[in-house]
């Protein structure tokens, strides 16, 4: 009995410690898009299930700009209203999440922010010229890497004729100009802005060059060269029944829309839209918990009191996804996919199979004895 009582005792001690060890902190997270997103439930439960295992007692007030609903304007004016309202209730820093919410809170120039450590995740076009307006500031750029993806769609699908769909947006622009630096190379063409028309695409792509093209969202019939295919083909190419790989460079509803009805070969470079309901097959990207865990990770160094000035803004780490049950729909198996891939949401039954059936077949034998 003294034993038993010796170990309660020293146990109450550890849980009185643990809890006097125990900082508080006021963490303020800013996402881009609508509470709705599919994917903002598991990212806040991920940021709270960093917070509760580090040293801090995280007090989290949640920020949704929903930047679809706004111009440019309209969001610097959200956040504004928003930072306004911190005074009574003062973050210690401040988590924001996307290329939308980030370039917005920025360009509030909000006093709060020369006082609170901000660090920045997701965004894959980072504005260099506004971050270096903030010592008090660093990050995560989520850069796409065009080339891997690609080159793994290749791989997955056997096929060369790629396309993505785009618009003249500010992000648009940078998809742009960052494809003409990326594929500069004699294994892809850029054709993101058609300068080759359809028969020169099926001919580079017999010679086994991978093409990517680009449809214009709001004026499919510009980007056509005359002698190509009529207009029509934007539809029959966005449509089900299109087998060429699509690949997802932006979260905006227009193009979600449209890659919802596009070929089964759904691939994105971004990861908002995978493994949240999206149905997207994979992709070279950095996944939602990598992505939280170097956020949190840093605003916790920050927090023990580290200088952020010392902190430099990073390349967020990307590895190769699947999507098992995507992977499944389109009626490939494991075995289609290289050893280096991480796949996610594979059934215990696919993962092992003689396990499995061992347990089945002797649950199945006990069952009957007892």
């Amino acid at each position: 009995m003294r034993i038993i009582d010796l170990i309660i005792s020293f146990c109450i001690i550890e849980l009185f410690l643990a809890s006097c060890s125990e900082k508080e902190c006021n963490v303020l997270v800013i996402h881009s898009y609508e509470k709705d997103y599919p994917g903002y439930k598991e990212y806040n439960r991920l940021i709270e299930k960093e917070f509760s295992s580090s040293s801090f007692s995280a007090d989290i007030h949640y920020f949704y700009l929903d930047c679809e609903q706004y111009d440019e304007p309209g969001e610097i004016r959200a956040i504004k209203r928003l930072l306004d309202t911190c005074t009574h209730w003062k973050p210690d820093v401040i988590l924001v999440n996307e290329d939308q919410a980030t370039y917005s809170l920025l360009k509030t120039h909000h006093p709060l922010l020369k006082e609170t450590p901000t660090i920045f995740a997701g965004v894959n076009y980072p504005n260099w010229g506004l971050i270096e307006q903030y010592p008090n500031l660093t990050g995560f750029h989520d850069k796409i890497d065009l080339k891997k993806n690609l080159r793994m769609i290749e791989k997955i699908t056997g096929q060369r004729d790629i396309y993505t769909v785009l618009d003249y947006t500010f992000i648009d622009r940078k998809i742009r100009e960052d494809a003409r630096e990326q594929l500069v190379t004699d294994s892809i063409i850029d054709n993101l802005d058609w300068r080759f028309n359809w028969a020169t695409v099926v001919r580079e792509s017999k010679k086994g060059k991978i093409v990517f093209s680009g449809y214009s969202v709001r004026n499919p019939s510009k980007q056509w060269n005359r002698s190509a295919r009529p207009e029509k083909d934007f539809i029959w190419a966005v449509s089900k029944y299109g087998s060429r790989p699509y690949l997802q460079l932006k979260f905006d509803y227009v193009t979600v829309t449209i890659a919802s009805s596009s070929t089964r070969f759904r691939f994105t470079a971004i990861n908002e839209l995978f493994d949240c309901g999206y149905n997207f097959l994979g992709g070279y990207i950095t996944p939602m918990p990598v992505q939280v865990e170097e956020q949190v990770k840093t605003a916790v160094r920050v927090l023990n009191g580290e200088d952020i000035s010392c902190i430099p803004i990073r390349e967020s780490a990307k590895e190769y996804y699947i999507d098992w049950n995507i992977l499944h729909r389109g009626g490939m198996g494991l075995k289609d996919i290289p050893a280096e891939y991480t796949v996610i949401n594979v059934p215990f039954k696919v993962r092992s199979p003689f396990l499995w059936w061992f347990l089945w077949v002797g649950g199945a034998f006990l069952f009957r004895v007892c």
